[in-house]
């Protein structure tokens, strides 16, 4: 939500959205293996890396599909 929030064009977006993948799958996933808070079954930090690039890209198309579905037409002829 912060990066939808912060970053309005898509470019500065997947920018800020993979330095968050590469955070939370390289450093926050491995630290929690480490306390032992998850355990991971056949499953790779690249794999986390990836799906977070995607959800992320995939939420803000589809937030900015809906915004602009609701926004009023323009019911007047010229």
């Amino acid at each position: 939500m912060l990066l939808y929030q912060y970053f309005r064009t898509w470019k500065s977006f997947i920018l800020a959205q993979i330095i968050m993948a590469l955070t939370y799958a390289y450093i926050g996933e491995p630290f929690c293996a480490w306390v032992k808070l998850v355990h991971y079954l056949e499953w790779r930090y690249r794999y986390s890396f990836l799906y977070y690039i995607i959800v992320g890209i995939a939420t803000r198309a589809l937030i900015l599909k809906l915004a602009s579905l609701s926004k009023p037409q323009d019911l007047t002829t010229k």
